[in-house]
């Protein structure tokens, strides 16, 4: 495939089509201005998907509502009393992963290339390109490529080195324009090469090729579809090493569990959790921290701004000489949005705790203790 410029493509800000798209899904302002910053920089997204044999394995799960299987964001924009995780194939979660990604592209227009890393049953090629033209015909043909039965390995190498060749014709432009391209990989395994072998050569030239591309201008979001702990481990060590240019993610639920593990106050809602799937940590800083360490008060600042967007956020009072101000600024901006399903706590809750927040960061010393207005 021909790698195409599509340099104009993050100079337009959404139309009001666009905006009304993205909140019946559930995105606040703040998060579809952070989206729209974002793709100044971030100029194609490529999606590597394994459809190796291990995704057909039992041990996943997505959201069901009542009697419906949540398909991404279903529930968003109806009413709802209560959703639980239904058990299903790696295959099914990821499938509905990369479905929404596909549409949310489509009615973007953000150039997205999806690409499975072993051949599909019937099927002549093996990856699909996404316009920035509104395409139907994109989603349908994602739909059926999905319909497929993941067979085979892991030789994600293979598809590296298809896109680092891309990725290379993009560079005068990228470079030029200051723009990265985006590296999406949905991925349950290790690397092994097309007949299945992995072990210690395999992972060795997956690591040199891993190296190579990543001094072009590409970020890497490593979606990860198990819980296996060599897996895990694995694509940890790569963050580990490259920081800044990888990003590491589980499932929205493992996801949201361990960000509620440092940062109780914040509700990991599913649209802040798509557009961490897109990149949005090389975007903005803080995203990289919250599943990483309690945020402190800077940082806790910063994601306020994020979520209810930095032209509501620059009005706050300070925090540091004004802690009740802010809080009760915080609270009425937080009145203002929809309620939003809460994973761990599994109700529908606002997209801040007040009262965590306010427990949390009122003992800090930084702050002066007055009554709690909460």
């Amino acid at each position: 495939m021909k790698a195409e410029s599509v340099a104009n493509e993050g100079d337009r800000k959404f139309n009001d089509e666009q905006i009304k798209y993205l909140k019946g899904f559930g995105y606040t302002n703040g998060l579809i201005h952070e989206l729209n910053e974002y793709r100044q920089t971030a100029q194609k997204r490529y999606w590597l998907v394994s459809n190796s044999t291990c995704m057909r394995l039992n041990d996943s799960a997505i959201l069901a509502v009542r009697d419906c299987y949540y398909k991404f964001f279903c529930f968003e924009s109806r009413h709802y009393d209560y959703a639980f995780p239904i058990r299903c194939s790696r295959w099914s979660e990821i499938k509905d992963c990369v479905l929404f990604h596909t549409e949310l592209s489509t009615h973007l227009e953000l150039p997205t290339m999806i690409r499975f890393l072993n051949q599909p049953d019937e099927e002549e090629n093996d990856h699909l390109e996404c316009t920035i033209d509104h395409n139907d015909n994109d989603l349908h043909n994602v739909v059926k490529l999905f319909d497929t039965m993941p067979f085979g390995s892991t030789p994600i190498a293979k598809s590296l080195e298809y896109i680092r060749r891309e990725i290379e014709i993009l560079e005068p432009e990228l470079v030029q324009n200051n723009r990265k391209v985006v590296v999406l990989i949905a991925i349950d395994d290790t690397p092994t090469d097309e007949a299945g072998f992995g072990g210690k050569n395999r992972i060795k030239d997956f690591l040199k090729l891993f190296r190579e591309i990543n001094k072009l201008p590409v970020n890497f979001v490593f979606r990860l579809s198990c819980r296996k702990k060599s897996v895990v481990s694995f694509y940890t060590q790569l963050d580990c090493e490259f920081g800044k240019d990888v990003e590491i993610l589980n499932s929205f639920i493992d996801e949201a569990n361990i960000v509620y593990k440092y940062n109780p106050w914040i509700n990991y809602t599913l649209p802040f959790h798509t557009l961490r799937e897109l990149g949005l940590a090389f975007h903005n800083e803080v995203v990289n921290l919250i599943d990483e360490k309690e945020l402190e008060c800077p940082e806790m600042v910063q994601f306020c701004s994020l979520i209810l967007g930095p032209d509501v956020i620059q009005n706050a009072p300070v925090p540091t000489s004004d802690w009740n101000g802010f809080l009760s600024f915080i609270k009425s901006a937080v009145s203002k949005e929809r309620l939003k399903w809460n994973p761990v706590l599994e109700k529908s809750m606002p997209l801040i705790d007040i009262e965590k927040i306010d427990s949390i960061y009122r003992n800090n010393k930084r702050f002066p203790r007055k009554t709690s207005i909460i």
